[in-house]
Parts: structure tokens; sequence; C-alpha cells
């Protein structure tokens, strides 16, 4: 049973990860009433802060900025929050925990190889790549040497703050044709961790974010849609003109 106590709303966002958050944000600026629904328990989709063992809140999703998000750049100076600039913005650095090879300028050389791999796939057109080949399939099929290809996996992977292995290669040379990268990617952290922006965004709303909200269906009606969702307290029904 629905819980008619959910309301109504002139626009209902589904998602508060930053494009969820900066849609919303931008309707209630423009005086429409809007609402948030989020599945998770906590706002920031890919991003999302816990302490260390200091008790530091620390990024543990993505958390890598750089000067070609000039719109995410601006948010977190709007809120006065501090970028860091990253000593080395290497992904092969960054992501493997260690590294690949002792030797520094091997290790640029491997770094290059990856970028220029993947250089190779912006230029090829998403509908002439195999339908259903991952990212990293199609990596592995074109690198032979092990630390390259590890550090071709790195540089990709750092893009989509998931692993390549469930990415379809198409999608991938499609956002690499849409953003291309002037800089590394790996350019600033946020001192106040990328996700405390995200909090921060939702705290401007009118309305507070509704978490633990899963989306179950959307109802299309000649008035507007009705968006079900199931909750730690049942379903509810919310409805946007």
């Amino acid at each position: 049973m629905h819980n008619e106590a959910a309301g109504r709303f002139d626009v209902v966002v589904v998602g508060a990860g930053f494009t969820g958050l900066r849609a919303a944000t931008s309707l209630a600026a423009a005086g429409v009433d809007v609402v948030v629904l989020e599945a998770r328990d906590r706002v920031g989709g890919k991003v999302e802060a816990r302490p260390d063992e200091l008790g530091a809140m620390v990024d543990t999703g993505g958390q890598f900025v750089c000067d070609d998000m000039p719109h995410v750049l601006q948010l977190v100076r709007e809120q006065g929050k501090h970028l860091v600039e990253v000593a080395d913005p290497r992904p092969g650095l960054a992501f493997f925990g260690d590294h690949p090879t002792d030797d520094p300028a091997d290790l640029d050389r491997r770094f290059e190889a990856g970028w220029e791999t993947w250089e190779q796939l912006a230029a090829i057109p998403p509908a002439d790549l195999t339908p259903g080949e991952s990212t990293d399939d199609w990596l592995a099929a074109r690198i032979d040497d092990d630390v390259t290809l590890r550090a071709a996996r790195a540089a990709t992977g750092s893009m989509m703050c998931m692993p390549i292995g469930r990415i379809p290669v198409a999608n991938m040379a499609h956002e690499a044709s849409r953003t291309p990268l002037t800089v590394h990617e790996l350019q600033y952290i946020v001192a106040e961790t990328m996700h405390q922006v995200a909090v921060d965004l939702a705290a401007t709303l009118p309305r507070r974010v509704r978490l633990r909200h899963e989306i179950e269906r959307i109802e299309h009606r000649a008035d507007g849609v009705v968006v079900i969702a199931a909750t730690p307290g049942g379903a509810v029904a919310v409805e946007a003109s």
C-alpha cells in the first residue's frame, strides 16, 4: 500500500549524485518545488567518505578533479573548499598502491603507452566497436606487455571510478570523444573531501533529500508522473506534475 503522505511536487529528481543534486539546486533556484529521491543512505553517488584511523574524513570513492572540469571546480570554489595538487598525477602510482616498476623512466614510458591507447580509443566511432565487448577486454587484446596493460587499465579505470570490466568499450569510446582531456585527470583532490562537496550541495536544497528511497517504477499519467519507491517504512508514491 502506498503512503499517501509522500507528497506532490513540481519535479521529482531520481538520484542524489552530483548530476541529480545540481539539477535539483538549479530547479529550486528557479522557484520550482523539487524533491530528490536517493536509494542509498547517503548523497553523493560515486563519491563517498569515511573516517580513517585518526578520525579524519577521507574520500573512499571518486575524489580527483582537474582543470578539464570547470563546473566541478567552480562548485568547489563557491563552497570555499581547498584544492590540493596531487604530487604525482600518474594513475600508475595512485591506483596500483605500489610501483608497477622501480624505474621512474620506465614508469613514464608505460604510463604514456597506456594513454596512447586511450587516445586511439577516443578516435574510434562507438558504432565501429564490438557490441558487448568490455573496455578491459579491448585493452587486453591490444597490449601484450603486462606492466603497460596495468598502467592502461589504471589510466582508463580512473576516468569512471569503477572496474572497466563492467564498462562496454563503446560507452568508453563515447566518453573519451565527448570529454577530451587536456591535463591529467588526477590533478587535484579536495582537502575537505569531494563527498563533503555533495553533502553541502544537498544542504542548500529547500527540501531535504529523501534517502533510502529505492525506485521501483515510474507511472506516467495525464497530469504528471507517480514515482513508486520502496522505503524501510514501506512503499511510497511521490507525485510530480
